[in-house]
């Protein structure tokens, strides 16, 4: 699936969220850029191997996947993504898709759509397991659950005020060529 700006722009999110790949026009043959993201390879832990094969075991038919195999493939890295109408795209980092697993933080990594394709600006940080987000303008409306020490989690909507990321990343780039 692909993310597009309302431009024609085209964004992919490639290799498990290893790559973002960018056509510049939706009808390109070739992408225009490819981008490494903060992809960091990652395996599931011993709770979620076991939630895994709970899951399997109950399941009404059998399945030929071992414990073995489930340890052994690569967690997911991005879970929601958006792709605002500003250039950027937003996506969960540090993805935990089991709905039993709540974080008490999760991460946004944020990227622009710059003429050379998409440039990695910041990572936000935000309270309670990310389970979907939008954007409008410079209001981030993020839908969390939260573990409330109940059988059934709190789920809401948290707003982030993102007007300070073109700024944030404007002033790093500026940092970045200061002389020493």
């Amino acid at each position: 699936m692909g993310y597009e700006d309302g431009s024609g722009d085209v964004l992919f999110v490639t290799c498990r969220g290893e790559f973002l790949v960018w056509y510049a026009d939706r009808d390109a043959s070739q992408p225009a850029a490819t981008v490494r993201t903060t992809y960091v390879e990652r395996y599931p832990t011993d709770e979620e191997v076991a939630f895994q094969l709970r899951g399997l075991q109950s399941a009404p038919w059998r399945s030929a996947i071992s414990e073995e195999e489930i340890r052994s493939r690569p967690k997911p890295w991005y879970g929601p993504r958006v792709m605002d109408d500003r250039r950027r795209f937003l996506a969960v980092s540090h993805w935990n898709g089991l709905d039993h697993v709540t974080p008490r933080h999760s991460y946004i990594d944020v990227f622009r759509l710059v003429d050379g394709g998409p440039e990695y600006a910041l990572t936000l940080q935000v309270t309670d397991k990310v389970v979907g987000m939008d954007v409008l303008g410079d209001t981030l409306a993020v839908l969390v659950v939260r573990d409330v020490g109940g059988v059934v989690p709190e789920r809401r909507v948290d707003w982030y005020d993102i007007s300070t990321v073109d700024h944030a990343v404007n002033d790093a780039r500026k940092e970045s060529v200061t002389e020493p």
